[in-house]
């Protein structure tokens, strides 16, 4: 056993690190991650992206740990925990320019357009210089016919270097 943490939020939630299957480091390898929701009477192995299992800490207070986590939900296909763990991040810092513009992608992704708006809207007043930002807003505006907005965006994207042309 590699590491143990109890959630300080949810003492039923157990994690145990047990090192990297294919470890180059350690004579014996290891069997990746495993999560107990039942206060460790039984574990279920966790999928890890990367293969990355070194070490594992649970600080409820660090929103960029929320938000590696609701990444990997995300890629997981675990929407639901995804959108829990982003909530999360806003509790914590409601300025986390980052998880604002997941937010947004993802409302855009689920049809929730006027909400994909304003996620975006609040991201950009916080990093005005994001080319992606602008972008992401423009297509947004543009599926809600918002044309004169979106070219706007698409305009203030282009003044902060935009020049993937062809996704366009």
């Amino acid at each position: 056993l590699g590491d143990l943490a109890i959630a300080p939020s949810d003492t039923l939630q157990v994690w145990a690190g047990t090192g990297e299957e294919d470890s180059r480091n350690s004579i014996s390898p290891g069997g990746g991650i495993y999560k107990s929701v039942d206060g460790g009477k039984s574990f279920e192995r966790v999928a890890v992206p990367h293969g990355d299992n070194h070490d594992l800490w649970i600080n409820p207070d660090n929103p960029e740990a929320h938000y590696n986590l609701g990444d990997f939900y995300y890629q997981s296909g675990e929407m639901e925990r995804a959108l829990e763990q982003y909530g999360q991040v806003l509790r914590i810092d409601p300025k986390h320019a980052k998880t604002l513009f997941v937010l947004g992608g993802l409302m855009a992704e689920q049809g929730k357009l006027d909400a994909a708006i304003g996620y975006y809207r609040e991201a950009l007043t916080l990093a005005p210089e994001s080319i992606a930002g602008h972008y992401n807003m423009a297509c947004v505006l543009a599926r809600k016919k918002e044309i004169k907005r979106a070219v706007e965006s698409l305009r203030q994207a282009i003044e902060a270097g935009f020049n993937d042309w062809d996704s366009l």
